[in-house]
């Protein structure tokens, strides 16, 4: 009797690890569609959205990223750098759907419509403001003694 491989379809989540490449001709098997395509890159996204979560759901955390049209598993420094740019992205995105969110006529809104607005606009002015407020640089200062201390020995 002849052992039979057996693969999980479409990715062995179990055999990928960190810094493992997934080729562009694989995820052409995968997706069915071809490298270059509209669809393919669509496909792909939709790939790497479901590894992700799949192999969080089994508790091995990793961070993926398209590299020349393969799939990448991060390594711990490539996805420091990876996701320090990605929440940077991430604020700046918020800043501007907040300026476009302000720039919303409020005269064609409901009256429930006018108070969840403002409400939101609100909220996303105080994010907005608490991100601002870390960014200031902290400034070491000497520290001084409030209390009196004990009388030196003479």
């Amino acid at each position: 009797m002849e052992t039979v491989k057996v693969e999980r379809f479409p990715v062995d989540y179990e055999t990928l690890k960190k810094g493992d490449v997934i080729p562009v001709e694989r995820l052409e098997q995968i997706t069915g569609k071809s490298h270059g395509t509209v669809e393919h890159q669509l496909a792909v996204l939709q790939l790497m959205g479901q590894i992700e979560r799949d192999m969080w759901a089994a508790n091995k955390r990793v961070t993926l990223r398209l590299s020349k049209g393969a799939i990448a598993v991060c390594t711990d420094s490539e996805a420091a750098i990876k996701n320090a740019r990605d929440f940077i992205l991430g604020l700046r995105k918020l800043s501007r759907s907040h300026i476009r969110n302000q720039h919303v006529d409020v005269a064609q809104l409901t009256d429930d419509e006018r108070a969840s607005h403002e409400r939101k606009l609100e909220v996303e002015g105080k994010y907005l403001q608490a991100v601002a407020s870390t960014r200031k640089d902290i400034r070491l200062q000497a520290h001084s003694r409030s209390t009196p201390g004990l009388p030196s020995p003479e």
